[in-house]
């Protein structure tokens, strides 16, 4: 019998049930092998909650621990780049958690980390693994509804620092604040559209609470061909994830894009035919995101598939930064 593949987890984070541990259930060939967390009762709890068989004494004893095959990165913003590189260089494929960083200047250092050491590393952009991405790629490409006009994104959670003492979100340090933690969702759907070459930026929030993170963010794009992309996102208002698209016959709405991260969900594209006004509902087989984006890492580790190429992430935290500076330079002004 083939081995399993052995995956270490840097950090005993809420997200990593979600993301690894449940998935690694569902799919042959894996196992969550180790955890490492600065807090050692933290990760011996870690470890017994989810039957993680080993807990390693620190970060560094897990990356180049020779049982641990792949690494999983679920660590505050700011520590990503560090330990991805870290991880590389102990010659580890890495699946790190959005955003892969937070600047060029950190991804290049990233980049070069993998073309000196040839390692793998995937951003964990969940929404990537599922076919409604595909058939909405489709869609834009194909022209079947004419040319698309515009992109709006609402993402919303109800997040407070209250309720939530200490969390990174609320430190500009870690890299907090709404959007740099809802952003890459709406830039990667207009990636897949529109492309990141936009001819005009211009984004607004407020900085000064608390500690100077943004909880409310609100951004615009406009493209050469006269495209628009809309996007607010807050931590303020009640629950909302949504997409709308408006092309030239026909408006498609995406309702709820998380529901299958919080489990076997469904999906469908919600199509608004202009010329008749009746509205087609393309629907999706029942799936989950982190098991799909698992299965993936797991045969790009395999070699049967080709990984995503790391140039798409660079573009997104490019444009990101740039919004992100945008508004800040509004807001000082």
């Amino acid at each position: 019998m083939k081995k399993p593949v052995c995956i270490g987890i840097l950090g005993a984070a809420n997200i990593v049930q979600r993301a690894v541990i449940e998935p690694a259930k569902k799919l042959e060939g894996v196992q969550v092998f180790g955890v490492a967390a600065r807090d050692s009762a933290k990760a011996e709890k870690f470890a017994q909650d989810y039957d993680i068989p080993v807990v390693f004494p620190s970060y560094d004893a897990l990356i180049e621990s020779d049982r641990i095959d792949a690494v999983y990165i679920p660590l505050t913003n700011h520590l990503h780049t560090p330990w991805v590189i870290k991880s590389i260089q102990a010659k580890k494929p890495v699946l790190v958690e959005k955003p892969i960083c937070l600047s060029i200047a950190e991804f290049d250092a990233i980049e070069a980390a993998v073309a000196t050491h040839d390692v793998p590393v995937l951003e964990a952009v969940m929404v990537l693994h599922h076919p409604w991405q595909k058939k909405l790629r489709e869609i834009v490409e194909t022209g079947i509804y004419g040319n698309l006009k515009s992109i709006r994104t609402s993402l919303a959670f109800p997040f407070s620092e209250v309720d939530n003492p200490g969390n990174y979100r609320f430190s500009p340090e870690q890299g907090g604040g709404a959007f740099w933690d809802f952003g890459t969702y709406w830039i990667q759907l207009v990636q897949i559209c529109l492309g990141l070459q936009p001819n005009a930026i211009a984004a607004e929030a407020v900085f000064n609470k608390p500690d100077g993170v943004d909880l409310t963010f609100k951004a615009s794009l406009i493209f050469p061909q006269g495209s628009t992309s809309e996007f607010d996102c807050s931590f303020e208002r009640p629950f909302e994830a949504n997409h709308w698209l408006e092309l030239e016959t026909a408006h498609i709405k995406i309702r709820n894009f998380f529901r299958p991260l919080l489990g076997i969900q469904s999906m469908s594209l919600d199509v608004h035919h202009l010329d008749t006004g009746e509205t087609e509902i393309i629907k999706f087989p029942v799936q989950n995101y982190y098991v799909n984006q698992l299965e993936f890492f797991l045969r790009v580790l395999e070699g049967s598939e080709k990984n995503l190429p790391l140039n798409q992430s660079r573009e997104r935290v490019k444009i990101i930064q740039e919004i992100y500076h945008s508004a800040q330079r509004r807001f000082n002004n």
